[in-house]
Protein backbone atom coordinates (compact mmCIF):
# COMPACT_ATOMS: atom_id res chain seq x y z
CA UNK A 1 0.00 0.00 0.00
CA UNK A 2 2.81 2.31 0.79
CA UNK A 3 4.58 1.94 -2.73
CA UNK A 4 1.31 2.88 -4.44
CA UNK A 5 1.01 6.34 -2.26
CA UNK A 6 3.31 8.14 -4.31
CA UNK A 7 1.82 7.48 -7.99
CA UNK A 8 -0.56 9.73 -10.16
CA UNK A 9 -3.20 7.07 -10.10
CA UNK A 10 -3.40 7.15 -6.01
CA UNK A 11 -3.31 10.74 -6.32
CA UNK A 12 -6.87 10.55 -8.93
CA UNK A 13 -8.25 8.08 -6.81
CA UNK A 14 -7.20 10.07 -3.22
CA UNK A 15 -9.63 13.28 -4.79
CA UNK A 16 -12.27 10.85 -5.89
CA UNK A 17 -12.45 9.33 -2.59
CA UNK A 18 -12.36 13.27 -0.65
CA UNK A 19 -15.22 14.45 -2.55
CA UNK A 20 -17.45 11.84 -2.21
CA UNK A 21 -16.83 11.58 1.50
CA UNK A 22 -17.32 15.10 2.08
CA UNK A 23 -20.85 14.44 -0.07
CA UNK A 24 -21.67 11.61 2.45
CA UNK A 25 -20.28 14.12 5.19
CA UNK A 26 -23.00 17.03 4.54
CA UNK A 27 -25.85 14.26 4.44
CA UNK A 28 -24.54 13.43 7.50
CA UNK A 29 -24.74 16.54 9.32
CA UNK A 30 -26.14 19.06 7.51
CA UNK A 31 -29.65 16.16 6.09
CA UNK A 32 -29.60 14.39 9.42
CA UNK A 33 -28.95 11.34 8.06
CA UNK A 34 -27.21 9.76 11.04
CA UNK A 35 -29.94 7.30 11.93
CA UNK A 36 -32.49 6.15 9.69
CA UNK A 37 -35.73 6.80 10.59
CA UNK A 38 -37.52 3.57 9.43
CA UNK A 39 -36.31 -0.27 8.94
CA UNK A 40 -35.79 -2.78 6.00
CA UNK A 41 -33.81 -2.22 3.31
CA UNK A 42 -36.73 -0.43 0.73
CA UNK A 43 -37.07 2.02 3.88
CA UNK A 44 -33.47 2.85 3.71
CA UNK A 45 -32.81 3.14 0.33
CA UNK A 46 -35.90 5.62 0.02
CA UNK A 47 -35.07 7.70 2.90
CA UNK A 48 -31.28 7.70 1.22
CA UNK A 49 -32.53 8.70 -2.06
CA UNK A 50 -34.58 11.29 -1.02
CA UNK A 51 -31.80 12.74 0.96
CA UNK A 52 -29.31 12.81 -2.01
CA UNK A 53 -32.15 13.94 -4.27
CA UNK A 54 -32.60 17.09 -2.11
CA UNK A 55 -29.08 17.10 -1.67
CA UNK A 56 -28.21 17.26 -5.72
CA UNK A 57 -31.45 20.10 -5.83
CA UNK A 58 -29.22 22.21 -3.31
CA UNK A 59 -26.46 21.80 -5.56
CA UNK A 60 -28.38 22.60 -8.14
CA UNK A 61 -29.56 25.88 -7.39
CA UNK A 62 -26.07 27.13 -5.98
CA UNK A 63 -24.72 26.44 -9.46
CA UNK A 64 -27.70 27.99 -11.40
CA UNK A 65 -27.74 30.62 -8.79
CA UNK A 66 -23.92 32.06 -9.91
CA UNK A 67 -23.67 34.76 -12.69
CA UNK A 68 -22.19 33.91 -15.62
CA UNK A 69 -18.59 35.56 -16.40
CA UNK A 70 -18.84 38.76 -17.87
CA UNK A 71 -17.23 39.53 -21.06
CA UNK A 72 -15.98 42.80 -20.22
CA UNK A 73 -12.46 42.50 -20.38
CA UNK A 74 -12.43 40.79 -23.91
CA UNK A 75 -14.83 44.04 -25.21
CA UNK A 76 -12.15 46.53 -23.71
CA UNK A 77 -9.58 44.80 -25.28
CA UNK A 78 -11.54 44.74 -28.34
CA UNK A 79 -11.95 48.67 -28.18
CA UNK A 80 -8.30 48.97 -27.51
CA UNK A 81 -7.01 47.77 -30.18
CA UNK A 82 -9.74 49.57 -32.34
CA UNK A 83 -8.22 52.73 -30.96
CA UNK A 84 -4.90 51.67 -32.10
CA UNK A 85 -6.22 50.77 -35.56
CA UNK A 86 -7.85 54.22 -35.60
CA UNK A 87 -3.83 55.75 -34.40
CA UNK A 88 -2.64 54.61 -37.27
CA UNK A 89 -4.70 55.08 -40.05
CA UNK A 90 -4.86 58.84 -38.79
CA UNK A 91 -3.23 61.50 -41.28
CA UNK A 92 0.20 62.30 -40.33
CA UNK A 93 0.29 66.11 -40.29
CA UNK A 94 3.29 68.16 -42.01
Amino acid sequence: MRSLVGTPAYQRSHRARYKIEALFAELKQRMCLERVRLRRLWNVAEQFQLAATAQNIKRLVRFLIQKPPTPQLKVCQEERNEGTKMQKNLPVAS
